[in-house]
């Protein structure tokens, strides 16, 4: 397990009855990189119970023995979850409260790391956050659909080189992106497919394929549970390719929507 999956895994959901404000300086959401929450909440014994979420949406792994320590803040979590293969290991989450910052050594089957979350305000939770990538994919699949219907169909074999794909080609390999990023995001372990770019690559179908593959981005953009991290690079990889066609665009003397 890779850094970005066990900082995943540390996306921590807790339920218990609650301290005051003034007595639990730990209670409230803590996040990191927009990928990784904590809603912390302890018992009046400075017990912590709840979930431990991985990177798979609904993946939850109850934690078995928790506590908090007010006097030296320190936290230590105990639990079992499954990991991508399906397979199951130990968890153990130890972390110390320094000021605003909630620092965290996360032991996951062999893998080790360390890291740190800060409190996150209304605006960075996890729903406001897919939110921003909502708007921020749908600005760019628009770029990138606009190109896609100003191109004329008899440039849709056009490349710059031989070495490079057609037009037609790169617009489905945005297409198979989005289908296999969105898919992944809620949820689905499916492997990376090139069936749209491996077919016929004319407008008429490329352009109705772009349309389809946006279903699983509109389901995952508007799920609160999706993977962040897979949203967040699919977003990256539309603007990459975007980039492209831009320079696709002024080689065939098309001026691009975004310019």
């Amino acid at each position: 397990m890779n850094a970005r999956t066990l900082s995943v895994l540390c996306a921590l959901v807790f339920s218990a009855g609650a301290l005051s404000a003034q007595s639990d300086p730990i209670s409230g959401k803590w996040g990191r990189d927009g990928v990784t929450f904590l809603d912390l909440k302890l018992d009046n014994a400075g017990g912590v119970t709840g979930h431990v979420m991985n990177e798979r949406p609904g993946n939850m792994a109850a934690i078995k023995s928790g506590s908090f320590q007010p006097q030296g803040g320190t936290i230590k979590l105990e639990g079992e979850a499954k990991d991508d293969a399906g397979a199951v290991h130990a968890f153990t989450i130890d972390g110390n409260l320094v000021g605003d910052s909630l620092k965290v050594t996360a032991k996951f089957g062999t893998y080790t790391g360390s890291m740190a979350f800060v409190r996150l305000a209304a605006s960075e939770t996890p729903s406001a956050i897919i939110e921003e990538l909502r708007k921020s994919f749908e600005e760019v699949h628009a770029a990138v659909a606009k190109s896609a219907d100003l191109v004329p169909a008899d440039k849709y074999a056009y490349k710059p080189t031989a070495s490079v794909r057609t037009f037609g080609q790169l617009v489905a390999h945005v297409a198979d992106s989005y289908v296999w990023y969105c898919t992944r995001a809620s949820g689905r372990n499916v492997e990376w497919s090139d069936a749209i770019e491996k077919g016929k690559t004319d407008k008429a179908t490329v352009t109705q394929k772009l349309n389809e593959s946006m279903a699983a981005c509109t389901t995952a953009y508007t799920n609160s549970s999706s993977h962040a991290g897979a949203l967040i690079n699919n977003v990256a990889h539309t603007n990459l390719h975007y980039g492209n066609v831009i320079t696709y665009l002024r080689m065939m003397g098309l001026v691009p929507p975004t310019s």
